[in-house]
């Protein structure tokens, strides 16, 4: 079975107005992308196959990562 990322409408409006504020974003989310795709397990789970993903925001100076 061939894994795909999809972001949401929801997401997509949100993310727009983080590329404002931090421009290096784009390139983490991309980066995040990739390494879903290679480990789609990646992060902490939350049950029912659901996992949560930190993205630290290297423009913002904190944050954390998994």
């Amino acid at each position: 079975m061939a894994n795909f990322v999809i972001p949401t409408p929801f997401f997509e409006s949100k993310f727009k107005r983080l590329v404002e504020k931090l421009p290096s974003i784009g390139n983490e989310l991309v980066n995040l992308k990739n390494d879903l795709l290679n480990n789609p397990k990646l992060g902490e789970s939350l049950g029912a196959n659901l996992y949560k993903i930190r993205l630290s925001a290297k423009d913002k100076g904190k944050g954390k990562i998994c």
